[in-house]
């Protein structure tokens, strides 16, 4: 955690002040040690004296002595980074000694960090815009970063324009890289922004996602003959004039490409047929409800016997029909709906 932690970009100077009224300040030793748990990019130890001659006194015969770390620990190291605890003794001319240890742990970085965020595959990326998912949407955040804290990761979410919070799970997944990871699993869409900048203000940039559409469901079709609403697959017996067939769909996703009707029709004492085009049955209107952004698809067909000039039967209607329409969304998802009908106005079609 962050607690009793203080940043610096590229130095943090110290002061140090001490004072001994009997035999006076002889010297300074700083030594600086870098913490166990810290990235070894960071510099190990540093140590180093101070003389009286570079002190200064104030009125109240008080000796300061100011450094800058890690640049006057050495030359080598002036571009050095640091994540550890510095510790500073002062000994008197009589060899008599007394230290005192920084209370927080201080950290040095010059070193943007790298961050990285993808999410599992979708079921359709197809779309410039959008990511399908049919499934949970896992998001993963990799940042490359030698004093990694995770409380500097920023990540806002919204779902279907307002705002979530977001749960992080957050493993050690090599030397200087953590990773976390979360879950979009309730259906909606989203747009996910992410914002890393470490304690010492090296930024990796901002993230923010396509919008992440989590779809799970497709409604099943419904289809309606001569009024009434069929239910089940066994559609019924119909020997009258006209059988009219009404069929309604609807999806926030709605891929409109991919909505299909079959309409297979076996006459008497004869093998099943794909009449679908060959009698112009699908005609399919889709509208769009600017309120909860459905769209819908909806259309009808009329089966009945086609007459020719002189009166009489060119195409006789009677038969077994079978109607499936499919519908398939743009995250994968598919519902079908399947109805047998016999129409029989010129005998029995069994």
């Amino acid at each position: 955690t962050i607690e009793n932690v203080v940043f610096f970009k590229d130095s943090v100077t110290v002061k140090v002040s001490a004072s001994d009224a009997v035999a006076g300040v002889h010297s300074f030793q700083f030594a600086y040690n870098r913490d166990p748990e810290a990235s070894d990019i960071n510099v190990d130890q540093l140590n180093k004296a101070i003389s009286e001659g570079s002190f200064t006194k104030d009125e109240n015969n008080i000796d300061s002595v100011t450094f800058v770390l890690p640049k006057d620990a050495a030359e080598a190291l002036e571009n050095a980074e640091m994540n550890g605890t510095l510790r500073v003794t002062a000994t008197d001319r009589s060899g008599n000694s007394s230290s005192a240890t920084y209370g927080n742990t201080v950290v040095v970085d010059n070193t943007p960090p790298k961050m990285e965020v993808s999410f599992n595959d979708p079921s359709n990326d197809n779309s410039k815009d959008n990511l399908y998912y049919k499934e949970d949407a896992i998001g993963t955040i990799k940042i490359s970063e030698a004093n990694f804290y995770q409380e500097h990761v920023e990540v806002s979410a919204t779902r279907n324009g307002e705002p979530i919070d977001i749960e992080i799970e957050w493993k050690k997944t090599g030397k200087d890289e953590n990773t976390g990871t979360f879950i979009l699993s309730d259906e909606g869409d989203y747009v996910v922004t992410v914002t890393y900048s470490d304690g010492s203000g090296n930024e990796a940039g901002t993230y923010e996602s396509k919008q992440i559409v989590v779809d799970k469901t497709a409604n099943p079709p419904t289809i309606v003959i001569n009024g009434a609403e069929i239910t089940e697959e066994n559609g019924g017996v119909y020997a009258g004039s006209n059988v009219t067939v009404e069929y309604e769909m609807d999806d926030l996703n709605l891929d409109q490409d991919a909505v299909t009707l079959e309409v297979l029709l076996t006459p008497s004492f004869r093998s099943r047929e794909d009449v679908t085009e060959k009698r112009a049955y699908f005609h399919p209107e889709f509208t769009k409800d600017e309120t909860d952004h459905k769209t819908t698809c909806t259309g009808s067909f009329d089966i009945k016997d086609i007459i020719d000039d002189e009166g009489n039967i060119e195409v006789d209607a009677d038969g077994i029909y079978d109607l499936l329409i499919t519908l398939n969304d743009l995250a994968g998802n598919t519902a079908t709906k399947h109805v047998q009908l016999a129409v029989c106005r010129h005998g029995s079609v069994y």
